[in-house]
């Protein structure tokens, strides 16, 4: 994975971490948003370190979309709401 994913500071660094940085010129992000972008980031991370089975795979990579989700029905109902 790009060291923009995984390395320091990587959710300021990504493609999402960059939009909402600038969002933040004119909005407020809502912490729910935040906090789901740097979880996802942290999950990545953890899962980058181990030394995974089919298995694990599977499991994380199920987590893993699931709180992917989360953040994008959280940024499109956020968008919507500002219209």
């Amino acid at each position: 994975m790009p060291d923009r994913i995984l390395g320091p500071n990587d959710e300021c660094h990504c493609h999402l971490g960059l939009w909402l940085e600038r969002q933040k010129t004119k909005y407020s992000i809502p912490s729910k948003i935040d906090c789901l972008h740097h979880e996802l980031h942290q999950m990545l991370r953890d899962a980058h370190s181990l030394s995974l089975n089919s298995e694990d795979a599977d499991s994380i990579g199920r987590r893993l979309m699931a709180l992917n989700e989360q953040l994008m029905a959280q940024l499109y109902q956020w968008i919507r709401d500002r219209g």
